[in-house]
């Protein structure tokens, strides 16, 4: 996956934040090319897709946002569909990352609860990631292929950090390695739904990083 430059955070919240005034929501029209011309188009997208989800997203929507005109979202994304895949790949990149070392047992497992603090942190975009999520299950949204890969790819990692602790001896016998990855993973996006409809954060947290404490000890050798 390409790496993109990310922006932190708190500014894209900032950011979040400014695209929705009416202020912002008047100045349809502004140069396409202006600097943070991409910025407002992706937080203004972010608002939509945590509302309405892709599907129910127009590219008006965003382009009113942004302060932009269509053609001017389009000069940067060529189409409504590409901006989801370039939200996903920048949040992603990050998921990836905190996981993708060859990370020995039990670090393989708890750098999931990192994953979950980080996506806590950034609740809106984990909102979004979410509510998209739900409509790749669609058989013919074209997000589906996008999920299909990102979990095969998560789950390659957590079974071969696994597979390297059952080398080492770290990992008892007998072990369904595949499917204590797919359980892991399965884990963590249900309590995160929950939290996301329950908005209780610390519920989540507490409860992912004790099942991830139960789950090491019942794949100790």
């Amino acid at each position: 996956m390409a790496h993109t430059t990310h922006q932190p955070v708190g500014k894209r919240k900032t950011l979040y934040a400014r695209v929705m005034t009416e202020d912002s929501r008047r100045r349809v029209g502004r140069p396409a090319d202006e600097p943070d011309a991409r910025d407002r188009i992706m937080a203004a997208a972010i608002a939509e897709f945590s509302r309405n989800g892709f599907n129910g997203t127009s590219l008006e929507r965003i382009a009113r946002g942004a302060g932009l005109s269509k053609a001017g979202v389009l000069h940067h994304f060529g189409s409504k569909a590409a901006i989801p895949f370039a939200f996903l790949g920048d949040r992603d990149d990050v998921g990836l990352r905190l996981t993708e070392q060859e990370a020995d047992f039990p670090e393989v497992l708890t750098s999931l609860v990192t994953v979950a603090r980080r996506d806590v942190a950034a609740s809106t975009e984990t909102r979004v990631y979410a509510v998209l999520s739900g409509e790749a299950v669609g058989i013919d949204s074209p997000l589906r292929p996008w999920f299909q890969q990102r979990y095969a790819a998560l789950q390659r990692q957590v079974a071969g950090g696994l597979r390297r602790a059952l080398d080492r001896g770290r990992l008892r016998e007998g072990v369904d390695i595949d499917a204590a990855a797919a359980e892991a993973l399965a884990v963590m996006d249900g309590l995160q739904l929950q939290y996301l409809l329950d908005d209780d954060a610390d519920t989540y947290l507490a409860r992912f990083a004790a099942y991830i404490d139960r789950l090491v000890v019942s794949l100790s050798a």
